[in-house]
């Protein structure tokens, strides 16, 4: 009885090994993208938001990129493609996830900060360093 007591106590004192990791970790590949705006905004007292949308396919590669329509994003990004260019080479390994990219200007800095979200996660990324320098 007494071996039996002591190999149950064994059992369950026996620490669960950490799930496999055959998958790997799982490993984003973003970058800032900082898309030009209009040289009057760049000088002007402006702070705004602008705000894409995509879903992820099978390899975590965005697809079917949108600018979420809003106050003054058609006059603020003076070259949609190069956005949506640096969206393409991101890799977020969460397939069939619908994201929202926003990314905010602060005037006297540029873009402060980008925030990446959906229902599965949420990060935001903020800039450090100096400000923009003005044209």
């Amino acid at each position: 009885m007494i071996d039996f007591l002591v190999a149950l106590f064994a059992l369950l004192n026996t620490k669960t090994p950490p799930p496999s990791s055959a998958t790997g970790p799982q490993i984003w590949h973003i970058s800032f993208c900082q898309p030009d705006i209009r040289t009057v905004l760049k000088r002007g007292y402006a702070f705004f938001f602008v705000a894409y949308t995509f879903t992820l396919d099978q390899n975590g590669i965005p697809r079917n990129i949108q600018k979420v329509k809003g106050p003054g994003i058609d006059y603020a990004i003076e070259d949609h493609a190069t956005v949506e260019s640096c969206f393409e080479q991101w890799r977020i390994p969460i397939p069939g996830a619908e994201v929202e990219v926003q990314m905010y200007w602060k005037h006297g800095f540029g873009w402060e900060w980008m925030e990446i979200r959906s229902r599965q996660f949420k990060q935001r990324i903020t800039m450090g360093g100096q400000p923009c320098k003005y044209p």
